[in-house]
Formats: structure tokens, C-alpha cells, sequence
């Protein structure tokens, strides 16, 4: 503190300096930190189902008990004292993250093997394992600010290697985010128009609009990088979207979150195909997790498939390696299910390769 006194002439003694720095740290953690959006409730959510939850953070025990006993914010929304079953602090180890050592305790400590866990972190090594394994990450989308430049400096960071997506904000919020998105020069860059019929869309900051053809038209006319638009579910707003000039459409449902009794977008993917022609590139989610399920989106039409909640856990839970690990098991289930089906080509996967039922 004497340094610090000395380097900006501050009033004081060295002991009242100290005094006063630790007092507004305190307030800064009784007042100022709060969960992620989300977080709450997925650890709630997850107390419910009986799983086990623990925290190994490098911060010091002291802050974490202001946490549980003195942050309101945080105690309102889920109480760190009555829902995790052990918090491990950079005071209970020798070396901190990203040493294991800290993970060990909390297996040890509850009994559990490692296959058994999923660990989430707040960084995005995802990317770095797509692109070793040579598959493109969508990078991004989320009501806040931090949901689109976190993945967009992964994507800088890798020379470009992704896809970010922007939500359907207003036309000249989506203009000025663009000048954003060119200077990481991705591939290109979508939007799930969908995002707006979340239940939070008009609450997020800025909010989530509906799009008319005619603004899809202008944002698309405000870059020269190809235009994807997400969230496809009819005939109709395909040729829209077409219309509009988009390079690419997602037949996407958003995980069945904005429409609980909508249609799976494996049955609405043939029409799309068969309005659209072959000009158009065609992507789909929902529901895909095996070698199997590309297969099917493929044959139905799909020139690419996306996937999200098992890339989300194979990045959280093994970092890149974990990323490529799921992609060449897809790949050894879409091999297995090509041969098994005599195409040898992904062109040979078509629509008589398969039945509905």
C-alpha cells in the first residue's frame, strides 16, 4: 500500500488506504456481483433433479461467504449455502485453475468418478476444438452485450473460423453490429429471427423485434458477407427469406422453446425443400445427436445439419478435445449408417434411403 500511496499521492496512511480498498471491495461483493442470466435457475433447476453441485473457484473463501450469507441479490435467487454441497476456494488448494487440483477434491469429496461430471466454465474453448476437428461453430446470441462479443473474440482469435449470429434487434442496432462482425472477416453471418418470440425477447436490452421481409432485405443489402437466417419452420417464410436475399436458411424450431406444440423440423423440412429448389443452402437442428440423426436430416433434405446441447457439454466438460472427440463419433455413426445403406457419397443420401413413419 506504501507504493501505492507514493505512486498516486494518495491521502491517507498505508493502513487507512488498505481500509478503505477493503471496505469497497466488500460493498462491490455485497452489492455488485450477481448470477449470469440463467445461471439461477439452471442450478436450481438441477437441485431438483437430486445432482450433486459444487463450485471450485479461485477466488478466496471470505468472498464466497459474503456470497452466501450477505449478497442478497444472490441469496434471493438461489443460495449458495443451501445448494451447493461443496464450494473448493483457491484457500483449500495448493495450485489453483487451471490446475486439477481443486476438480480432485470435489471428486474425492463426492464420491464420482469422472465420466460422471459435467463441468461448466465460463470460457469458450469450444471454437478452438471446432476447428481442429474442422467443422464451423456459430458463435454468440443472447439478450446481453457479453452473449455477442465473448464468442465473437473466439472467433477473432481463431482467424475468422465461425459463424457469429446476431439476434433480430432493430435494423440499424443489426447495421452497426455488422461493422463489428466484419472486422473478425467470418464466413458469414446469421440471425435467429425466431429469438422473438421468446417470452423475454421485448425485455432484453436492445430488445428482439419481429423481422418483415423488407428488413431482412436491407440487412442483408448492408454487408457483402453471405446472410443465414434461422429459425425456418414454413414454406412460406423460406421464400421469404429467399426472397430477401439470404444465402442460407436453419429450419429451426429453437429447440422447441418458442412454440411448445410446433412441428419438429424434420417434418416440415421436406416442404421447405421442395419450395426452395436447390439454389438455396438448407440447414437444420433439432434433436440431432447421432451419426444416425444426420443422416436422416440429410436424406430429408438438409444440405447441413446443427448441432447445440451436445457441443455445448462436450466443450464445457472436455474443452476442445472433448469438442473433437463428439464430432468424430458422429462421424463414425454417419460412416457406419452410410454403408449400411449403400451410399458412397454424402449426394447418395436421399430421400428413398428412408421412411417415415
Amino acid at each position: 500500500m506504501a507504493d501505492l500511496k507514493r505512486a498516486f499521492d494518495l491521502p491517507g496512511t498505508p493502513e487507512e488506504i488498505h481500509f478503505q480498498r477493503y471496505s469497497l471491495a466488500q460493498e462491490f461483493l455485497r452489492t455488485r456481483v450477481h448470477y449470469r442470466e440463467g445461471a439461477a435457475e439452471l442450478i436450481k433447476y438441477l437441485k431438483a433433479l437430486g445432482k450433486k453441485l459444487a463450485i471450485v473457484t479461485t477466488t478466496r473463501r471470505r468472498n464466497i461467504d459474503v456470497y452466501a450469507s450477505q449478497n442478497e441479490s444472490m441469496i434471493a435467487a438461489a443460495p449458495l449455502s443451501e445448494i451447493m454441497d461443496l464450494i473448493v476456494t483457491r484457500d483449500d488448494v495448493a495450485h489453483v485453475k487451471p490446475d486439477p487440483e481443486g476438480f480432485y477434491k470435489v471428486l474425492d469429496a463426492l464420491k464420482a468418478e469422472p465420466g460422471e461430471c459435467i463441468m461448466v466454465e465460463d470460457a469458450l474453448p469450444g471454437i478452438r476444438g471446432a476447428k481442429a476437428a474442422g467443422i464451423l461453430a456459430f458463435g454468440g446470441g443472447g439478450p446481453k452485450a457479453e452473449n455477442f462479443y465473448e464468442p465473437l473474440e473466439a472467433i477473432r482469435e481463431n482467424g475468422g473460423w465461425g459463424i457469429p449470429t446476431l439476434k433480430p434487434w432493430a435494423v440499424d442496432v443489426v447495421k452497426e453490429r455488422l461493422k463489428e462482425v466484419e472486422a473478425v472477416h467470418p464466413f458469414a453471418f446469421a440471425m435467429d429471427i425466431d429469438s422473438a418470440g421468446l417470452p423475454h425477447a421485448g425485455l432484453a436490452n436492445p430488445p428482439m423485434l419481429l423481422k418483415t421481409e423488407e428488413e431482412l432485405r436491407e440487412i442483408a443489402a448492408a454487408t457483402n458477407l453471405p446472410f443465414i437466417v434461422k429459425g425456418i419452420m414454413t414454406a412460406e417464410a423460406a421464400q421469404k427469406a429467399v426472397r430477401a436475399g439470404a444465402y442460407a436458411i436453419v429450419v429451426s424450431n429453437h429447440g422447441g422453446r418458442v412454440m411448445d406444440q410446433g412441428l419438429s423440423t424434420a417434418e416440415v423440412l421436406p416442404e421447405i425443400r421442395a419450395v426452395v429448389g436447390t439454389d438455396t443452402k438448407i440447414f437444420v437442428d433439432g434433436g440431432v445427436r447421432t451419426g444416425d440423426d444426420v443422416f436422416k436430416m440429410l436424406a430429408l433434405g438438409a444440405d447441413a445439419v446443427l448441432i447445440g446441447r451436445p457441443y455445448v457439454i462436450a466443450a464445457y466438460g472436455g474443452g476442445a478435445e472433448g469438442v473433437q472427440l463428439y464430432t468424430e463419433k458422429l462421424k463414425a455413426e454417419l460412416k457406419d449408417a452410410m454403408t449400411m445403406t449403400s451410399c458412397k457419397s454424402l449426394q447418395e443420401i436421399t430421400r428413398d434411403k428412408i421412411r417415415l413413419v
